[in-house]
């Protein structure tokens, strides 16, 4: 490298800085989904979550003051793309921000999130889904203790009776939390965990989705054997 080019190059923010303008536009976007559910096609809503995604593990922290808001006023919106759009926008700053920062939100969120797993729209649902597996890959430690035994119920429901997506998506979710577990330190000493007692149902509950009639449809059958 000759003497007069420089080997590091000074980092001037543009994204922090344009945050506050870009955040918003980012949002609005998130509200262009599909009308069919089941078009995986490009488009605007998942290029706004993907490049959501990207700002929030760049910036960080800074993400949340900016996004949470979009998310508090329209996750429970009469409007289905609202409600789709904010848990979107949510599921998207997971990756980036601190524990210290998105954790309470997460904290907050999952009671809610959970009821959504019956949402009336099948779009909210499999958004809601994936939220869920998002946060137990990303944050399984601030979901409340109390609320696991529902967190799991929840899921293993949704196994059966749903729509192969909706359902790819919980079991997404239930590989996190087992992927969770596999590294808790107690298992080495005791044999067992928290997820030990549950085994018996949720293999039970596998089993049977990998076995489903469609479950050639949305990854559904690898999805539950993984």
């Amino acid at each position: 490298i000759a003497d007069d080019i420089p080997t590091t190059r000074t980092c001037h923010y543009y994204v922090k800085g344009a945050l506050p303008n870009l955040g918003p536009l980012l949002t609005v976007a998130l509200t262009k989904q599909d009308e069919d559910p089941f078009d995986d096609n490009w488009n605007l809503s998942m290029a706004a979550a993907t490049c959501l995604g990207l700002i929030s593990t760049t910036v960080e922290d800074e993400v949340v003051p900016v996004i949470m808001p979009f998310v508090e006023q329209n996750i429970q919106s009469e409007n289905w793309r609202l409600r789709d759009a904010a848990t979107m926008a949510f599921s998207s700053i997971l990756d980036g921000p601190s524990t210290e920062v998105i954790g309470p939100y997460v904290n907050q969120s999952i009671t809610f999130l959970l009821k959504a797993l019956n949402d009336s729209n099948v779009m909210v649902k499999d958004t809601t889904a994936w939220t869920i597996g998002r946060i137990c890959e990303l944050h399984v430690r601030s979901i409340p203790h109390n609320i696991f035994p529902t967190l799991l119920s929840g899921l293993t429901e949704k196994l059966q009776g749903e729509s192969p997506q909706v359902a790819s998506q919980a079991c997404f979710a239930l590989h996190n939390v087992a992927a969770a577990f596999s590294a808790d330190d107690a298992a080495e000493k005791t044999g067992t965990n928290a997820l030990s007692q549950y085994m018996p149902t949720l293999l039970d509950y596998l089993l049977k989705a990998s076995d489903r009639p469609d479950a050639d449809e949305s990854n559904l059958r690898p999805a539950a054997i993984e």
